[in-house]
C-alpha cells in the first residue's frame, strides 16, 4: 500500500492526502471534504474508513483527498475565525484543481462547512470529471462523508451563483465507464482480504500523531 501526504513546508496545512492499494488498478476517485481529518481523532478514522471502503466498492485502486480548507484546525469553528486566506491556504486551490483534473469520479462531501467564507462558490464543476455527492444538506451543501446515510443514491453536484444543486441521480458507473474502452467496471481484489482494514487504518492515522 502506497500513501501519501502532503503538507505546507510550516506543516501548518495540510493539501491532499493519497492512499493506492492496487498497482495494476490506476483509476482514483478524489473525495473534496472540509478541512483535513483531526489528527487521530475517532471522527478522522471514520472518516477515512468510509472513503477507503467506498473507493473500494466501487472498484477503484486508489482514492485522493482535498480540502475546502487546508488548515489544520482541531476546531472547524477556528475557520470563521480565520481570514479566508488563512483558512483556506495558498497552495489549496491548485492542489485540488489537479487533484479533480486527475481523478476518474469526484465527490463533492463537505458538508455545510462549506458555507463558511462562501467557500463553496469557489468550486467549479465546468470541467470533464465527473462529480458527485451523497445528496443535499437542508442548506444546500453537499452532505459530508461521514453522515452519508446507508443505501444512498450518489448525486451529479453543481453550483454556481444562479444554479442550485441538481437533484437528478445519475448512473455515475456509466458515465464513468464512458471513458474507457472496457463495457464494465473492472472490480479489484478486495482489500480486506488481502489485509486487515483495521490494523492497515491505524496504520495510516499513526502517521498523522
Amino acid at each position: 500500500m502506497k500513501r501519501e501526504a502532503i503538507f505546507d513546508e510550516e506543516g501548518i496545512y495540510q493539501y491532499s492526502f493519497k492512499v493506492a492499494w492496487s498497482e495494476k488498478n490506476d483509476r482514483t476517485v478524489t473525495f473534496i471534504l472540509s478541512s483535513p481529518m483531526n489528527t487521530g481523532t475517532q471522527q478522522s478514522e471514520e472518516e477515512l474508513k468510509k472513503c477507503m471502503q467506498l473507493a473500494q466498492r466501487w472498484g477503484f485502486g486508489s482514492l485522493e483527498i482535498v480540502y475546502l480548507f487546508s488548515y489544520q484546525a482541531e476546531d472547524e469553528t477556528l475557520l470563521a475565525k480565520l481570514s479566508k486566506q488563512e483558512a483556506v491556504g495558498i497552495g489549496t486551490n491548485q492542489y485540488l484543481t489537479q487533484a479533480v483534473n486527475r481523478a476518474h469520479l469526484v465527490i463533492a462531501a463537505w458538508g455545510d462547512k462549506g458555507e463558511i467564507h462562501n467557500r463553496q462558490g469557489d468550486i467549479c464543476t465546468n470541467g470533464k470529471t465527473p462529480m458527485y455527492c451523497f445528496g443535499m444538506t437542508d442548506n444546500g451543501c453537499p452532505i459530508a462523508v461521514e453522515d452519508a446515510s446507508e443505501g444512498f443514491e450518489l448525486q451529479r453536484w453543481s453550483f454556481s451563483d444562479n444554479e442550485k444543486a441538481t437533484k437528478e441521480v445519475y448512473s455515475y458507473i456509466e458515465e464513468v465507464n464512458n471513458q474507457f474502452s472496457e463495457p464494465t467496471f473492472t472490480e479489484i481484489k478486495s482489500f480486506a482480504q488481502e489485509e486487515d482494514p483495521a490494523a492497515v487504518i491505524e496504520e495510516i492515522i499513526d502517521i498523522f500523531r
